[in-house]
């Protein structure tokens, strides 16, 4: 699956949701809206990355346009 959700990004963004609350039951045994901001970075990084090093790579990145489209969204 994990080839998949990497050469096919039709099928990421059809999965993300479930890919991620997924990830975060199994490492925190909760959803992935429940978790705190540091543990959903934690969260994505693993979606991205199996290296620890590009899991935190990804997540500051991903997590740097996280806040101002928040309020972009109000």
């Amino acid at each position: 699956m994990q080839s998949k959700l990497a050469n096919d990004p039709e099928f990421n963004i059809q999965t993300i949701g479930v890919v991620l609350n997924y990830y975060a039951g199994k490492e925190y045994h909760r959803d992935f809206s429940d978790l705190t901001k540091e543990q959903q970075k934690k969260v994505v990084g693993k979606y991205n990355a199996e290296d620890p090093a590009k899991q935190k790579k990804y997540s500051d990145y991903v997590y740097e346009y996280r806040d101002p489209l928040k309020e972009i969204l109000k």
